[in-house]
């Protein structure tokens, strides 16, 4: 094929490994389990041994480790959705090239608000930078010995509670965004496969098990009260979940369509480069991504 739009929707689903991540399931489980667990008992003194300083440097390690995997999972869905702009984009420019586009298809970004998931990444991160340096402050405010003990206390107190509320908050974000995201997708694709279904011999919108439910965030938040915040893990599992289960069904939905946009262009077959494995930090990551 020549250098056409075509080509822009191939590059998008063959970079999809650049930003699409599907989450391990048991290692968030048992981060943001453990992690919260292990402040609680921190909290209540489970070792005689271990002085008020060394309580507050290790809930602070814990913290930390929790918040930055809520915000791979933040970053995560939003260089997702970064890409589904370009995607949605290369789709409605291929199907104009065809003849068949629609001033609905070229408006859809700009009339579904998809352009505020780059914000929302930057904020995530500024987040967490904050929390990393407030954390990196506390323990050299510890080490020049100007914080008292009934300060110290409280630091280790409030901790179990803020976490909980970082679950919450980065799993009710998570499940409205997929769930919203979801549903946009399943609409373009409606529009997409009308006007190209029979070029392409593509009958089927873009459909998961997500397509068509509500974005229903007080039963959750009743939960959490009731549970007073234990069911904050299970209620970020379920979002981190969905998640999962959107991103592999558009990889299966988009591999449908390259081969299908492949046959009516004529072309003869598809390459992909083999990446390298991960090394350093992008190994870290790979641990949970």
């Amino acid at each position: 094929m020549e250098v056409t739009e075509a080509d822009r929707f191939l590059n998008c689903v063959m970079r999809r490994s650049e930003s699409d991540s599907l989450f391990r399931i048991g290692v968030v489980l048992a981060v943001t389990v453990l992690c919260p667990l292990f402040v609680i008992l921190i909290c209540y003194g489970w070792s005689e041994e271990i002085t008020i300083s060394m309580e507050i440097g290790i809930g602070l390690l814990t913290w930390t480790i929790l918040f930055y995997t809520l915000y791979l999972e933040v970053k995560s869905v939003n260089l997702h959705r970064i890409r589904d702009a370009e995607w949605i984009g290369a789709l409605a420019s291929y199907a104009r090239s065809c003849g068949h586009g629609s001033d609905e298809m070229d408006g859809f970004l700009e009339s579904k608000g998809m352009a505020n998931s780059g914000r929302a990444m930057k904020a995530s991160k500024a987040a967490f930078l904050l929390l990393l340096a407030f954390n990196i402050f506390l323990v050299l405010t510890m080490r020049l010995a100007t914080i008292g003990e009934e300060d110290s206390e409280l630091i280790v107190d409030v901790m179990p509670a803020v976490m909980v509320v970082e679950l919450s908050v980065t799993a009710a974000y998570l499940f409205k965004t997929v769930v919203s995201h979801d549903s946009v997708q399943n609409e373009f694709t409606s529009l997409f496969v009308e006007a190209m279904g029979d070029v392409l011999d593509v009958h089927e919108p873009m459909r998961t098990s997500l397509t068509g439910s509500r974005v229903r965030l007080w039963p959750h938040a009743v939960l959490l009260v009731v549970t007073l915040g234990l069911y904050s893990t299970f209620f970020n599992l379920l979002a981190v979940r969905k998640m999962n289960i959107h991103v592999t069904t558009q990889w299966s939905y988009e591999n449908r369509l390259v081969a299908a946009i492949a046959k009516a262009e004529g072309a003869s077959g598809i390459e992909k480069d083999v990446a390298g494995s991960p090394k350093g930090v992008k190994a870290l990551i790979g641990l949970i991504q």
